[in-house]
């Protein structure tokens, strides 16, 4: 009921942010509560969804493409568990979406193949704080591992020197700001290392290709 939901957002809301000050960014801590409330509901109602939204937290925050989860994902078994049973993966993620969408949680775009999903900025503070809160550092490194390996499987044919087919640049350039997000949460995690080098490193080949050497130097500095 709307009054049980009230009550819910004023006990959520004064459990987040016991230790803050009071009346200090009200509308950024009104958003985080609301979308918290409803990603417990969604961890509750479709752990499989909750699941795959907690790695988008970890991506650019626009055009996700649902084809990065179509692969094992042996840190989430509820989402795991779906994509095994399923016909087609891509299918059976369709349904996860849209109960994340119905809670405003995710945004679809593309169709067929190219789908994609979004999550708005706001979102992806609140899931890191909840995250961040719940399981610590340790859980955020097993996603950003894990996601690592998916984005780095997604660009097949970026070789060694300047050997970069025209594809395997397109394919980059669409994930790019998904590289960029990961290396930023991995820092942030205290998970740069083994989790993410093979694809930094891959990142810097593109790069280089692309002639931002520059950029492909100081992400090679880092594997």
């Amino acid at each position: 009921t709307f009054a049980g939901y009230c009550e819910l957002y004023r006990r959520r809301r004064i459990a987040f942010f016991a230790d803050g000050p009071e009346g200090k960014n009200r509308e950024a801590q009104s958003a985080h509560t609301t979308f918290c409330i409803g990603f417990e509901r969604l961890e509750r109602q479709n752990p499989a969804a909750a699941q795959l939204l907690a790695l988008c937290a970890y991506l650019a925050p626009e055009a996700i493409p649902l084809s990065l989860f179509t692969r094992a994902l042996p840190v989430q078994p509820e989402l795991q568990a779906l994509l095994r049973a399923a016909a087609s993966p891509a299918e059976a993620l369709r349904p996860l979406v849209r109960a994340a969408q119905k809670l405003s949680l995710l945004t679809p775009g593309g169709s067929g193949e190219a789908q994609t999903v979004s999550m708005h900025r706001m979102v992806q503070q609140a899931m890191h704080a909840r995250l961040d809160a719940r399981s610590g550092a340790t859980s955020g490194q097993e996603a950003v591992r894990l996601l690592s390996e998916l984005l780095e499987a997604a660009m097949p044919g970026i070789e060694d020197g300047m050997a970069c087919t025209g594809e395997a640049m397109e394919r980059f350039h669409r994930l790019r700001a998904h590289v960029v997000a990961l290396r930023k949460e991995s820092g942030r995690l205290g998970a740069r290392g083994l989790e993410v080098a093979a694809l930094l490193g891959t990142a810097a080949r593109a790069l280089a290709c692309n002639g931002e050497y520059a950029e492909a130097e100081a992400m090679e500095r880092e594997v």
